[in-house]
């Protein structure tokens, strides 16, 4: 009951819920860009990850991808894309394309393209056995 009752704020008397996503108001339109809990600070830059991911699903040959995130020393995280396309594509021209419609410090530092991305229980990508392909 604690934890649900955190979820909800008042603003001017009105009762809203926190969803934990990430949205902008720009010209009087709301515009979603993710979720906070997928927002990382890399080399100083606050990055969205799904952002990342909802451009990729943009481009031509993409069916899925997942973005995450691992820990680095210098860089606090590391963007690591992983995708899976519908036509045999070569990471260049991925970049190509992510270069025309996310912001420099976007970019992911690197991509991987798989045949299939590991799924948990309930059917979404696993982030954590990605995590673990890595290492």
């Amino acid at each position: 009951l604690e934890l649900t009752n955190a979820a909800f704020v008042y603003k001017k008397g009105i009762k809203f819920y926190k969803s934990g996503d990430l949205a902008a108001k720009i010209k009087g339109e709301f515009y979603i860009l993710g979720r906070l809990d997928d927002t990382i600070k890399s080399s100083g830059h606050r990055i969205n990850l799904s952002f990342i991911d909802n451009n990729i699903s943009k481009y031509k040959y993409s069916v899925i991808s997942k973005t995450i995130s691992i820990k680095d020393k210098i860089r606090e995280n590391i963007v690591i894309s992983f995708i899976v396309t519908n036509k045999k594509v070569s990471t260049d021209k991925i970049y190509s394309y992510l270069k025309t419609v996310l912001p420099e410090y976007h970019l992911p530092h690197r991509i991987i393209l798989k045949k299939k991305l590991p799924q948990n229980t309930s059917g979404k990508v696993s982030s954590k056995e990605l995590i673990k392909k890595l290492g």
